[in-house]
């Protein structure tokens, strides 16, 4: 039998020479750092855990150039999904460090690699590291984990072994994938900025490159909106083109070209094809009215829209268009608006709650936030000039137990906006395509939902988690979202992205007066919206320097000085419930709910030399006491252990626990109840 030659090398034998192999025991922080360090490129299969992981790497050890095959079990959709949650300005770095091909990540095909192993290129020598660390940061620092390696230094580039391990590495590449291709191909493929692009991309399946059809069409649907609030003077002129075999438009038309892109074209056809558009060659021309109207069928809402340099705010509604906003005139009548807005802020007397004066003054609270939602989308613009990493604006949280008010809040912010009756949006349509359907169409005006529930790893939180952070174009004007519910927690990860103002009440629903009372108080006409639609865009005509502070500390520091000035216009004096700072900082409702455990009994302190016990009763699941942890303000440090959380940041949180207006004296009674304690211990 003939002998099979062999092509294994000796790890050993060297035609040239060379050193290794060495083995080292990576027991101390700072041992794999030594390993990669002073290398200008490297050549890895390792796990790493994200894509700012990847880029930290490549940034602290100051590699010109990098290329990753990402093994175990990470895939190409989770390092997609972890840049979601990252800034464009973040991705847009390593798009340039992909395209410059001085960083390049590779996702194997069908099968998982195991493989850990690491060519580093130097001026002099080349390193190639075997063993089981991977490229992360608790390899690095051992302390959690410890792990061995093998590693050769090659000053010969052509010796045998070398090659072999290059062989091998290349061999790993085969049938991978690199992350941000298809990233870079829709870059290529458009014409728009590379922070549209990401958007788009962000918003895509992985891997799937295809032409912005959504985006043409929302530019189309939101020049259609447009046309729809102009005046019939400023909608006057000549058609876009000579209509071709079929009637002249008339001055209720509004008409757009659609691109000659097939797919562009068959996506706006098919939307408006309940409403039987005209198409003449490029041109589609349309009924505003039947425009209109498809827009409140298909968003929930009325097309609102907003002209901030003729400072004009205007709604569509029925056959109408309307000006919502007017400079204030008569003080007298200004006076009557306020008394209006006040006695309906003071007819939430009629419900039991614990403390009125906090009731109306969360209730003046929301309806400021309501009122400023038609110039969210303004307000973002403003904001990133001044701060190009800004988050938000925050969607409003309004909860509480049921016949709290909530629904008939919405319904008196509906009027005082419109001057109509419009209901709010029922929960059943809270949904990623009613949300998408009114981002698209170009409409400011709220979507007001009501009694709705927030569901972690459901389309809705992608929705919300992307709606301001990365889908938001300056261009294209979308509408802000509120939501009501009975659910005092929402999603740990909605805390950020929310205001939360709890409507602490609850009403008879016999009582006959406060019935009277809110009825003709809806049915009481308004210009309040004007005035405070009119004052906003005044502010908003300012540089964005001048309102920094407006824009970046409070996000209704605006709707305040606005209000404020409607009352020094008025003569008329500012209520003692009026809100003239964010009220969580009057009435910290997370920490009033913490304070109502401990007078609940559903919670005990005990506190030590530098650590405060908070003890849980028994009966509490342990889900509980998380959910009780996450009442603590992020600056306080905690942890649990079985039923107890074990505060570290004592001072912060008696400082957090012991300010504000709210329970005062109980929590004097219980720092005397613990110094008592103290004082029998020793």
């Amino acid at each position: 039998m003939a002998k099979k030659s062999s092509q294994q090398l000796s790890l050993w034998s060297r035609e040239k020479q060379s050193s290794g192999p060495h083995t080292l025991y990576l027991r101390k922080p700072g041992d794999f750092e030594g390993l990669i360090s002073g290398f200008h490129g490297i050549k890895a299969v390792s796990y790493v855990a994200s894509p700012s992981l990847m880029y930290n790497i490549f940034d602290k050890y100051g590699f010109r150039n990098m290329e990753i095959l990402v093994g175990e079990n990470i895939s190409m959709s989770h390092y997609k999904k972890d840049l979601e949650n990252k800034q464009i300005g973040f991705i847009q770095q390593l798009m340039h460090l992909v395209r410059e091909g001085r960083l390049s990540v590779y996702f194997p095909g069908s099968k998982t690699v195991h493989s850990k192993f690491y060519i580093l290129e130097g001026r002099e020598v080349q390193r190639v590291i075997v063993g089981s660390a991977n490229f992360s940061e608790t390899a690095s620092k051992a302390v959690r984990q410890q792990n061995y390696v093998v590693y050769w230094d090659f000053p010969d580039s052509t010796d045998p072994l070398l090659k072999r391990f290059w062989q091998d590495y290349r061999e790993h590449l085969k049938h991978s994938k690199r992350f941000l291709d298809d990233l870079l191909k829709l870059a290529e493929s458009r014409e728009e900025s590379e922070e549209t692009v990401i958007r788009t991309w962000l918003s895509q399946d992985v891997g799937q490159v295809r032409d912005i059809v959504e985006s043409e069409s929302s530019r189309i649907l939101a020049d259609l909106s447009r046309q729809a609030l102009e005046s019939e003077e400023e909608a006057g002129g000549e058609p876009l083109e000579d209509p071709v075999g079929g009637d002249p438009p008339d001055q209720e038309d509004i008409r757009v070209v659609i691109p000659s892109d097939s797919k562009t074209r068959e996506s706006i056809e098919k939307k408006l094809q309940p409403l039987s558009p005209t198409i003449s060659r490029s041109e589609l021309r349309l009924k505003r009215k039947d425009f209109s109207e498809y827009v409140k069928k298909t968003c929930g809402v009325p097309l609102m829209g907003i002209d901030k340099e003729r400072r004009r705010v205007r709604l569509h509604t029925g056959d109408r268009v309307l000006e919502r906003s007017a400079s204030p005139v008569d003080p007298s009548e200004v006076a009557k608006g306020l008394g209006h807005i006040e006695e309906y802020v003071e007819s939430y007397e009629f419900g039991e709650s614990i403390n009125p004066r906090r009731v109306k003054m969360n209730v003046f609270e929301a309806l400021l936030y309501v009122l400023s939602t038609p110039f969210a989308h303004e307000f973002k613009s403003m904001k990133k000039r001044v701060d190009m990493y800004s988050r938000g604006p925050s969607y409003l949280y309004l909860y509480g137990p049921s016949f709290n008010g909530k629904t008939n809040f919405l319904r008196f912010c509906l009027k005082v906006i419109t001057g109509e009756h419009l209901e709010p949006i029922p929960q059943e349509y809270f949904n990623k395509t009613r949300i998408m359907n009114a981002r698209q169409v170009g409409t400011v005006f709220p979507l007001l939902f009501d009694d709705v529930h927030i569901p972690s790893g459901s389309n809705l939180e992608t929705v919300l988690k992307n709606y301001w952070e990365v889908w938001w174009d300056a261009g294209h004007p979308v509408p802000q979202i509120v939501m009501t519910t009975n659910r005092f927690n929402p999603p740990e990860w909605a805390n950020t992205r929310i205001k939360r103002i709890n409507f602490d009440v609850k009403f008879d629903q016999q009582n006959i007066r406060a019935s009277e009372t809110l009825n003709r108080l809806l049915v009481q006409e308004t210009d309040f919206f004007k005035w405070f639609a009119h004052g906003y865009l005044e502010r908003l005509d300012r540089p964005a320097e001048a309102i920094k502070e407006d824009l970046l500390v409070d996000e209704l520091s605006l709707a305040r000085r606005i209000v404020s000035d409607l009352y020094a216009l008025a003569g008329r004096e500012l209520p003692d419930y009026f809100p003239d700072q964010p009220v969580e900082r009057i009435y910290d409702i997370d920490r009033m709910e913490w304070l109502e455990l401990f007078e609940a009994g559903a919670l005990r302190q005990e506190e030590m030399v530098n650590k405060i016990i908070v003890q849980a009763e028994k009966t509490v699941h342990a889900y509980e006491v998380d959910k009780y942890m996450r009442l603590l303000p992020q600056g306080v440090k905690a942890k649990r252990k079985g039923h107890a959380i074990v505060i570290e940041g004592k001072d912060k949180y008696l400082e957090w626990a012991s300010t504000g207006e709210e329970r005062k004296g109980f929590w004097r009674r219980l720092a005397r109840k613990m110094k008592r304690s103290r004082s029998a211990q020793e």
